[in-house]
């Protein structure tokens, strides 16, 4: 594997865990981390000692793929099995992120 994506919020030993992917039988490869604001601090100390680089500027080619998905949500409601689904991730999320709001340096009003 040459490459790793990883979206949001993650620890330190999953980070590494997950980037070891790249360097199976002594082999290089890089990884890319998409972080929201809000877990940018939080990612960041618990990566204090590693050598990252940042690249804020390239969020502007991200700008197709949001318009997209905000078209794709605005019909969800018209679904019922996509409106469950939506409310489970939901569900889903506020779950992950009220486990991690000194990380991201929430209060549980914030995650909502």
């Amino acid at each position: 594997m040459t490459h790793v994506l990883q979206v949001g919020l993650t620890d330190r030993e999953q980070y590494i865990h997950r980037l070891g992917r790249t360097a199976r039988v002594g082999k290089c490869g890089e990884g890319l981390i998409l972080l929201a604001p809000f877990e940018v601090n939080g990612v960041l100390n618990e990566l204090k000692d590693m050598k990252l680089q940042r690249m804020t500027h390239h969020l502007n080619k991200l700008k197709d793929c949001f318009e997209i998905a905000n078209y794709v949500l605005s019909h969800v409601s018209k679904n019922s099995k996509l409106s469950d689904s939506a409310s489970k991730a939901y569900k889903a999320w506020l779950g992950f992120y009220n486990s991690n709001l000194r990380k991201c340096k929430f209060s549980p009003s914030d995650v909502v």
